[in-house]
């Protein structure tokens, strides 16, 4: 029998699903240039808890619960908490840094592409290694 997911590790993405939610609850918005121009740097930081509605949160949301279960067959708690600061913080930052007209940004889609990037990077070295987990966050902070 496989094991699953730690405690921790499902505490976690409990803990993203929520602020995702609260974010969809009080209307968050997105991330815009012109906003942050204005003053509005805060949006830097709800950015990946935002979304375009209840139909992309829901997308999102669920893409996140799959493969944040899968990465926790994978990964440890730890691993798991670093792909997700490095991946959330680096895609903020190549954002605002390396696209400084960027119309509006919203999701947690890009986690979710560094989620599957670990996963696969397991399957192919049948053992989860720090380069995989910054390799898949970098991946991640791409897209």
């Amino acid at each position: 029998m496989v094991a699953g997911p730690d405690r921790r590790t499902v505490a976690l993405l409990a803990g993203l699903v929520c602020l995702c939610l609260a974010a969809l609850a009080v209307d968050f918005d997105t991330v815009s240039y012109r906003r942050e121009l204005a003053g509005e740097w805060w949006r830097l930081f709800t950015a990946p808890f935002a979304h375009y509605g209840a139909l992309h949160a829901a997308g999102n949301l669920a893409a996140l619960a799959v493969l944040g279960v899968a990465a926790g067959h994978c990964l440890s708690h730890r691993r798991l908490a670093v792909l997700v600061v490095v991946t959330l913080a680096g895609s903020m930052t190549l954002l605002h840094v390396g696209l400084d007209q960027y119309r509006v940004y919203a999701g947690i889609s890009p986690l979710n592409y560094a989620l599957l990037g670990a996963i696969l990077g397991d399957l192919i070295g049948r053992r989860p290694v720090p380069a995989i987990v910054l390799t898949a966050a970098l991946v991640g902070s791409l897209v």
